[in-house]
């Protein structure tokens, strides 16, 4: 591996998620001051996640028990029901065993959401090949990644919209990997 390109990509990403990360801060302060004792918004689906995340705490994922959770009773694998979130049981679960706090492992998830959503946009304007030249643009597309997420979230969940970020730039990366001879 070569280590000094791969230091000036992380580098190369730096700014952007500082930016993003001071964007989030800035739109979501009245959110960080209660951290864990109010959710973003309407109390449909954030309290439905935050559950679904912390049973995901109780019971090892993907096991019997798991699937038997105590809702539906008495239909079994009840949480073949639901959205399992499973993409995101890392770092909810760390946060939720430090703080002992669902919400608050809600809530940090849904605010790293935004950066990464942003980064994802950057990371999206970059692969795209676009000219150096307009580095900024690509920032901006990120910028515009990170608050219309938000937007987005009016309409559908907000996991759907990262996963199709991320889905559209795996999907360049493969197409830039084959065109170059990399497999």
């Amino acid at each position: 591996l070569d280590f000094t390109r791969t230091f000036h990509r992380m580098k190369r990403l730096f700014v952007p998620a500082l930016l993003y990360s001071a964007v989030t801060v800035a739109m979501m302060f009245p959110l960080l001051r209660h951290l864990g004792s109010v959710f973003p918004h309407d109390l449909g689906d954030p309290v439905l996640n935050t559950w679904l995340l912390w049973w995901s705490t109780k019971q090892v994922p993907l096991t019997t028990a798991w699937w038997n959770a105590p809702m539906f009773y008495p239909a079994p694998d009840a949480m073949a029901f639901s959205e399992l979130l499973l993409g995101i049981v890392p770092l909810t679960a760390v946060t939720q065993w430090l703080t002992n706090n669902p919400v608050t492992a809600y809530n940090v998830a849904y605010l790293v959401s935004f950066p990464l959503c942003g980064l994802a946009a950057y990371a999206l304007g970059r692969q795209a090949a676009l000219p150096p030249a307009w580095a900024a643009a690509v920032v901006l597309l990120g910028l515009a990644g990170a608050p219309s997420a938000a937007v987005i979230e009016l309409l559908m969940t907000r996991h759907y919209l990262e996963g199709m970020l991320f889905a559209l730039l795996s999907l360049l990366a493969f197409v830039h990997a084959r065109r170059s001879g990399r497999r």
